[in-house]
């Protein structure tokens, strides 16, 4: 993950942020992409926000306390996805932006530069194609031209072939375990 994401995270940061896609395949993959997301990240002298539920947090703690001191872990504010995606009970974009935007808000203000990282899931994904072309709409416009490197993370198993196209074009750049893609989108 560091020898490919790296340059491309460089180039959006650059552009003043950027929005990607990562659907992945490979569970170990995915573990220890995220994880080298993080430390990139705080190595780099950025808040991370981690969004992700706690099956994947107990394997990402036990590589990053490998990795990363004390003091650096105080950079990364973990969110359980659960409580993140479904506060109101229900998939609701406008409900996640606000908290989304209330967590990162003060870091903003102040000009601390940022990432994040949210493993988005769903028990169903009957009813919630509207409503997750909607809320990747809201999550571009609030990370692009904040200077925000923004991931949303997808288990390409779990997700509807019919979703695929819709995420692609939903971010600028969108990931594979081994694979990266440019969209003319948004």
């Amino acid at each position: 993950m560091n020898i490919f994401m790296q340059p491309m995270i460089d180039e959006l940061k650059k552009d003043n942020g950027g929005h990607i896609c990562y659907m992945y395949d490979n569970p170990t993959k995915y573990i220890e992409t995220v994880v080298a997301f993080i430390v990139l990240g705080i190595t780099h002298g950025e808040q991370v926000f981690l969004i992700e539920n706690d099956r994947n947090m107990l394997h990402i703690n036990k590589k990053l306390d490998k990795q990363l001191s004390s003091e650096q872990r105080n950079n990364l504010h973990f969110m359980n996805s659960f409580d993140f995606y479904w506060a109101n009970g229900d998939f609701h974009p406008h409900t996640i932006s606000h908290y989304f935007s209330r967590k990162i808000g003060s870091f903003i203000i102040n000009g601390v530069p940022i990432r994040t990282w949210g493993h988005v899931e769903w028990g169903d994904p009957e009813g919630i194609g509207n409503k997750l072309e909607e809320f990747e709409k809201i999550a571009d416009q609030l990370v692009n031209g904040q200077g925000i490197i923004s991931v949303c993370a997808y288990d390409a198993n779990l997700i509807p072939a019919t979703w695929k196209s819709l995420l692609i074009n939903s971010h600028g750049v969108t990931l594979t375990d081994g694979e990266i893609i440019y969209s003319t989108c948004p």
